[in-house]
């Protein structure tokens, strides 16, 4: 390579660098996707779990979707995120809070029912709901955190490679 070769490689260098930053987010992104789909929901229904989500109807897991890698401005963005028509607590169980006191009527029947604490069947026409303190049990957040190191490798490997490329041209 000749001296006058350099400069315009050197030039060029911001577009394999953003390229490569941009791979190495899409990657973190689709590990911290499987990370959370994998350690922070149980596989079926049943008594809350004081840590990890257990399911329903899987929607709010099913629900979870990588944010596209991408720079934006002088900014590059990626992750996860979760929620969307049909999934409006998705936010309330990765940050926790309370929902306000509702009446509950009956939608495909003239009656409501359910076991009481007894035991015992219970009918209602309405209920009126007091609200209820969900704890927060984060399942977005964590996985992002878990790969962190991951992604500071990744990144570090990629700026190198690009670099390299560049300069080859």
């Amino acid at each position: 390579m000749k001296i006058g070769d350099l400069a315009p490689r050197l030039r060029a260098m911001p577009k394999h660098i953003d390229k490569a930053i941009v791979g190495g987010l899409r990657a973190y992104a689709l590990l911290s996707l499987r990370t959370s789909k994998q350690e922070f929901f149980l596989g079926g229904s049943g008594a809350p779990h004081p840590t990890k989500l257990t399911s329903r109807s899987g929607k709010l897991r099913n629900s979870v979707k990588v944010v596209p890698a991408r720079k934006r401005g002088g900014f590059y963005e990626a992750g996860i995120k979760a929620g969307g028509p049909g999934v409006p607590y998705a936010a309330i169980h990765e940050y926790g809070g309370r929902t306000r006191p509702h009446r509950i009527v009956p939608r495909k029947a003239k009656v409501l029912s359910w076991r009481g604490k007894s035991g015992a069947r219970r009918y209602a026409h309405v209920v009126n709901h007091p609200g209820s303190n969900i704890p927060a049990r984060p399942y977005l957040r964590p996985a992002l955190e878990k790969n962190l190191k991951q992604l500071e490798k990744q990144l570090s490997v990629a700026i190198e490679v690009a670099f390299a490329e560049g300069l080859r041209g």
